[in-house]
């Protein structure tokens, strides 16, 4: 596992979204839909992140996932070809790529305070949610999305207007950081 550091970036056009906190906070201005990447770029090995919900409120979108270096930064992640996002509320998630959601569930973030991570393995072209420390497993398999293709991913994140985030980086998943006798190892099945 390669324990990466990063920022978040946003392109000059971007003039909704605020980044704050040595650009590691997320708010957008708007209801349109802003993609701000990580500034690092993943091609292999298994990578994790966090994005903590500082502010959430009923009219508000979380999404977050990965993406291509060819995103369309002015569209919702996971709307073109080169995003895979998990779209999720208080009440509700799905999984988006290529303008498909697929794979809806009533369990959301439960709001302020709640821990969404990301987990991606290039090596087996796997992406992988968390909601405060418990896996998702769509369909009883631990990947939201298997088979992505070879290439650059960057972490990316995506909030409207009433939604703050902030992301942690440099983190293990769950998985490695509870001793392998723990009680609570068990994921949560969707």
């Amino acid at each position: 596992m390669v324990i990466a550091w990063f920022q978040l970036t946003k392109s000059s056009s971007q003039r909704d979204v605020i980044l704050s906190n040595n650009r590691a906070t997320l708010t957008c201005t708007t209801l349109n839909y802003q993609v701000v990447l990580g500034t690092v770029s993943f091609s292999r090995g298994l990578h994790y992140w966090e994005i903590t919900v500082d502010k959430f409120d009923c009219n508000s979108d979380v999404v977050v996932g990965v993406a291509q270096p060819s995103i369309n930064r002015s569209i919702m992640l996971g709307k073109d070809s080169h995003g895979w996002a998990m779209y999720i509320d208080e009440q509700r998630l799905w999984f988006y790529h290529n303008d498909q959601n697929e794979n809806r569930y009533s369990k959301g973030h439960g709001g302020n305070g709640a821990v969404i991570g990301v987990l991606l393995d290039c090596d087996q072209g796997t992406l992988s949610y968390y909601i405060n420390d418990r896996l998702i497993e769509p369909n009883g398999m631990p990947d939201a999305f298997k088979n992505l293709p070879r290439g650059l991913y960057y972490p990316a994140f995506c909030v409207n207007k009433n939604a703050k985030i902030t992301v942690h980086t440099g983190l293990l998943p769950p998985s490695l950081r509870r001793s392998s006798n723990s009680d609570d190892s068990v994921s949560d099945t969707l």
